[in-house]
C-alpha cells in the first residue's frame, strides 16, 4: 500500500519551556521509525510533516493519494489541544488513518472531562477537581483548594489539564499542603495557558497497560510496570518529563519499564480495568492506559493514552516485543486495523 506518515511539523511547542521540543522532536524520529518498518513490510511509506494550514494538509493528502494514513500527530501548530482536530480532517478526508478517532483523542486530552467519564463508567480514579484557568492563574484556586482539603487527604499532585507526554510533571508536581498546591497550580496554569487538575497523589506501583485492536476487541499485552528502586532519594515516585524525554537525567535514569510479575488475579483485575477504559473513552486501534495500584490493591488510572508513542525503545513497542513478535509486525498491525472501522 501507499502509506502516508504523518507528523508533527512544528519543532517546538506553543507553551512550556525550551526542554518541552523534546518530546516534538521525538515524534520526527519515531516517524523516521514507522517508514523503515513500512518499507520492510513491503509499503510505500511517504513522511509528511503537517501543513500548519488545514487546506494545505487536506491538499498535500490529495496530491499524495494514499491508501491509508499513520497518523504520529501529537499536537498541531504547537498545540496538543488541536491534535484531535486534526484527526477530524482526516475523517473528511474520508482516508482510512490509524490509531484512535477525534472523539477518543479529545475526551483523553482533557483530563477533566476523562475523569469524570471513566467514574461514571465505574473505573476507579483518584479523588480530585480541576481549576479553571482563571481560577488557577489567578490565585491558584485557593478556595476550592482549601474546600478540596477537607475531603481528600494529602500528598496531591497538580498538573495540566490538557497535555500528554508528561508535559508538566516535575519534581515539584507533587504537594503537602493547600499553600504549595496553590503556588504550583498558578505556575502550571501560567506557564501552559490551561486549566489545572488537582488529585491525590497515589504512591503505590505504577503500571502500564497497552492494548491493541478494535474498539469492540482489544488484545492486552503483557502488562509491565514502572521500577523506581533508582530514583533519586527523597522524592515522590514519579513518571516525569525528564523521565521520558531527558536522556541521562537522574529521572530518566531512575525510572525503568519492566515485567510487572503480578500474580494471575491481580493481573486480570488490572487488565480488565484497562479494558473498561478504553470502552469508555472510546479508544481504537492502539491505546496505553496508566494505572497505580491502591493501598487495597485496587488498579486506580491516571490517564489514558490514544495513539502513545511508537518509537521502538518506547513502552509499547517494549510491551508488544513481550509477545515474541517484531517491532515491524507491530507496524503493519497497526496498519490493518486503519480499516477496522470508527470507534462505537
Amino acid at each position: 500500500m501507499r502509506v502516508v506518515v504523518l507528523h508533527n511539523a512544528e519543532a517546538a511547542p506553543a507553551h512550556g519551556e525550551a526542554r518541552d521540543a523534546l518530546a516534538v522532536v521525538a515524534v520526527q524520529a519515531c516517524a523516521r521509525a514507522v517508514s523503515e518498518a513500512l518499507r520492510r513490510g513491503g509499503h510505500e511509506a511517504l513522511p509528511l510533516p503537517a501543513p500548519e494550514e488545514p487546506a494545505a494538509l487536506l491538499a498535500a493528502l490529495r496530491a499524495a493519494r494514499p491508501d491509508t494514513i499513520f497518523n504520529l500527530v501529537e499536537s498541531y501548530r504547537g498545540e496538543a489541544a488541536l491534535e484531535p482536530a486534526v484527526n477530524g480532517l482526516l475523517e473528511l478526508s474520508g482516508i482510512p488513518y490509524t490509531g484512535s478517532r477525534s472523539l477518543a483523542c479529545a475526551l483523553a486530552l482533557r483530563k477533566p472531562i476523562a475523569k469524570a467519564l471513566l467514574a461514571a463508567a465505574g473505573v476507579p480514579v483518584a479523588a480530585g477537581r480541576a481549576l479553571s484557568f482563571a481560577d488557577a492563574s489567578r490565585d491558584g484556586g485557593a478556595r476550592l483548594l482549601a474546600e478540596l482539603a477537607e475531603r481528600v487527604a494529602f500528598p496531591w499532585i497538580v498538573k495540566p489539564a490538557a497535555e500528554d507526554a508528561s508535559h508538566g510533571i516535575d519534581a515539584g508536581s507533587v504537594v503537602d499542603d493547600v499553600a504549595a498546591a496553590c503556588a504550583r497550580a498558578k505556575l502550571v496554569a501560567q506557564r501552559f495557558a490551561q486549566g489545572v487538575l488537582v488529585e491525590r497523589f497515589i504512591a503505590g506501583r505504577e503500571l502500564n497497560v497497552a492494548l491493541l485492536g478494535p474498539h469492540d476487541a482489544p488484545q492486552v499485552l503483557p502488562l509491565r510496570a514502572i521500577d523506581f528502586s533508582h530514583f533519586p532519594k527523597g522524592r515522590p515516585a514519579l513518571v516525569t518529563y525528564a523521565s521520558k524525554w531527558v536522556e541521562g537525567s537522574p529521572d530518566w535514569n531512575g525510572t525503568n519499564v519492566v515485567d510487572a510479575d503480578l500474580p494471575p488475579a491481580a493481573a486480570e483485575r488490572v487488565a480488565e480495568t484497562a479494558r473498561r477504559a478504553w470502552t469508555a473513552l472510546h479508544l481504537s486501534g492502539y491505546g496505553r492506559v496508566d494505572l497505580r495500584l491502591d493501598d487495597d490493591g485496587t488498579p486506580v488510572v491516571l490517564e489514558a493514552n490514544p495513539n502513545p508513542d511508537l518509537s521502538p525503545d518506547a513502552g509499547f513497542a517494549l510491551a508488544w516485543a513481550r509477545t515474541g513478535s517484531t517491532y515491524d509486525q507491530l507496524i503493519l498491525r497497526i496498519v490493518d486495523l486503519a480499516y477496522a472501522g470508527p470507534a462505537a
